[in-house]
């Protein structure tokens, strides 16, 4: 190999069969050439052609400098994402009316459960967000304000107050119109016609917990009296889409589940769902289901189903949730920032007004009751030691293929395993490097684009 020819640090490949791509990590445009070409240019290096393919896509530069500074302008432009905030948590009580298997706030402390939220704490929760995006507010960026629980229709009355301030404040152009989406992540059990004709009248999208049909929803979705939840998921879907209430649909990916839930992809046609997601187990939830299942092989099997789920979906242009985001960056070569809003300016607030980064936190940051006009919860401390935590910042991760679909994962998954939260999400690493390979060697970009010296 010629002495001039500087590979990048950030040069990644991959083979299959007779055939290796070659791209960027951080941007990743790949080149296909067949394998044997590939090893004929690296002792020699004189194909002039390919080294300017290489050269326009950063993977031949001038010297270790180039990547160093490519790297730091990388960096930077990613950290002025930081400090925006365009999610914000409204947990309206950490009750429910089910006993979920899986749940992690089933096995929280009873004190937590009971408290409901007042009106006043919610609307205290939107002022101090709308500061965090009056100084930031972009056109382009969607809003999302998510009534979360528990369940929160157990607290009908302070949504119902929360959604007519709201309201207040966009007619006040405190808050954004067009472009903020409201939330309502709940199990689908006590909705009604008189609810879905509110939740419609504010416009509201409605996350429902739905696992799969019948016998795998009701294997571990159960109400306390052990009875299954899916005819009464139905029924809710039924009348929110008879009164034209967006439904998404949110699927927890569970050992039983990944075996037996191959006709899913039927109810979401029927319903016309705008929006799914699969929800791999996070925390200690795993031992609760299957004490035997070793961790790496469940992620193992939930990243090989969801593959494998939108493959057959393509054909009815239904995309679970996080391949679509992924898919996008990928063809639209940009990098996947994050993958929690923790680690920037989500806003979380509690039923006893608490302030959080993460729903699923209960370490507190502040209290609504004592936060001043200056408060911006991207300068605290635990913001910035969670955005240490990403992959840019993290040497084993820059080696990785998948980095740039890679938004590090869930930071509360690790702390609630290992109680350290700079450890990698191994259940984030799988999936990527599962889908990552996947797009890679799909028989479309192949067959088009080989390059042939």
């Amino acid at each position: 190999m010629q002495d001039y020819v500087h590979f990048s640090r950030f040069l990644g490949t991959s083979k299959h069969n007779n055939l290796i791509a070659v791209f960027h990590r951080l941007n990743p445009s790949p080149v296909y050439l067949e394998y044997n070409t590939w090893t004929t240019f690296l002792r020699n290096c004189n194909d002039k052609k390919f080294i300017n393919i290489l050269r326009q896509k950063r993977l031949i530069i001038d010297s270790k400098q180039t990547d160093k500074n490519y790297f730091k302008a990388f960096k930077e432009l990613i950290e002025s994402n930081f400090r925006n905030s365009s999610i914000l948590y409204l947990i309206l009580t950490k009750q429910c009316n089910l006993e979920c298997n899986y749940c992690f706030i089933r096995h929280s402390s009873k004190v937590d459960r009971d408290k409901l939220m007042k009106p006043s704490i919610a609307k205290l929760g939107i002022d101090v967000w709308a500061r965090h995006i009056s100084g930031g507010f972009n056109k382009n960026r969607q809003y999302f304000i998510i009534f979360y629980g528990g369940e929160p229709l157990l607290n009908l009355y302070t949504l119902q107050k929360a959604l007519e301030y709201i309201q207040l404040c966009q007619n006040r152009h405190r808050l954004p119109r067009k472009n903020l989406n409201l939330v309502l992540a709940t199990n689908g059990t006590l909705l009604n016609r008189k609810i879905a004709k509110l939740l419609k009248r504010y416009n509201i999208k409605v996350s429902i917990g739905l696992d799969g049909i019948k016998n795998v929803n009701d294997y571990y979705r159960k109400d306390s009296e052990g009875n299954g939840t899916f005819n009464r998921v139905i029924r809710a879907m039924t009348i929110l889409r008879q009164e034209g209430v967006d439904i998404w649909i949110s699927s927890a990916l569970t050992p039983y589940s990944i075996r037996y839930n191959n006709r899913f992809i039927n109810i979401l046609e029927r319903y016309k769902v705008d929006q799914f997601g699969f929800n791999i187990l996070r925390g200690k939830t795993l031992p609760f289901l299957k004490r035997k299942t070793e961790r790496y092989h469940y992620y193992k099997m939930a990243s090989d189903f969801i593959v494998r789920f939108s493959r057959s979906s393509e054909i009815s242009k239904i995309y679970e949730r996080q391949i679509e985001e992924r898919l996008r960056l990928f063809k639209e070569e940009k990098f996947c920032i994050i993958d929690c809003g923790g680690c920037t300016g989500q806003l979380v607030i509690h039923p006893n007004g608490d302030i959080t980064n993460c729903p699923l936190v209960s370490r507190r940051i502040q209290n609504l009751t004592n936060t001043d006009s200056k408060f911006r919860i991207w300068d605290t401390s635990i913001t910035k030691n969670w955005q240490k935590r990403l992959p840019l910042y993290n040497k084993r991760c820059t080696s990785c293929n998948a980095i740039s679909i890679c938004g590090g994962g869930c930071p509360w998954n690790v702390h609630s395993i290992s109680r350290n939260i700079a450890l990698r999400d191994n259940s984030i690493c799988v999936l990527n490097n599962k889908v990552f390979e996947d797009w890679l060697w799909t028989k479309q970009r192949c067959n088009t684009n080989i390059y042939r010296p």
